[in-house]
Formats: structure tokens, C-alpha cells, sequence
């Protein structure tokens, strides 16, 4: 992957989209990537947490 930062962006608006929508398991499969790409992206892991509160796992939201 030469361009990471277009990369990571891309799914990072696929992990925006889906979490809207509120399909929880494209939104883990898109974060998943996402962080695969840049595993320190405060974007990533802030989204990560939006995720997991949705999901009700606060303790797990809170550490994101």
C-alpha cells in the first residue's frame, strides 16, 4: 500500500458510514482495518469506543 494515509482515511469513512447506519459488525470488520493500517490513529481507537458504547461494553468503550 503506497498511499497509507488516503488508505486508512477511506476506512475510516467506512467505519463512519456503517457505524451511522448502525450495522455493528461492518463497522468492526471496517475498524479492524483501519487500525491494521495505523494502530496509534486517535481516530481509530475514538471510533472504536463509539462502537463498543453502542454495543454496551463501557468498560471496553472507555479504554478506547
Amino acid at each position: 500500500m503506497k498511499d497509507h494515509k488516503g488508505v486508512h482515511e477511506k476506512y475510516i469513512q467506512l467505519v463512519t458510514n456503517a457505524l451511522k447506519g448502525r450495522d455493528y459488525g461492518e463497522t468492526e470488520k471496517w475498524n479492524k482495518q483501519a487500525m491494521f493500517i495505523q494502530q496509534h490513529s486517535a481516530k481509530v481507537h475514538n471510533l472504536y469506543g463509539i462502537l463498543e458504547e453502542c454495543l454496551k461494553d463501557y468498560n471496553l468503550a472507555n479504554k478506547h
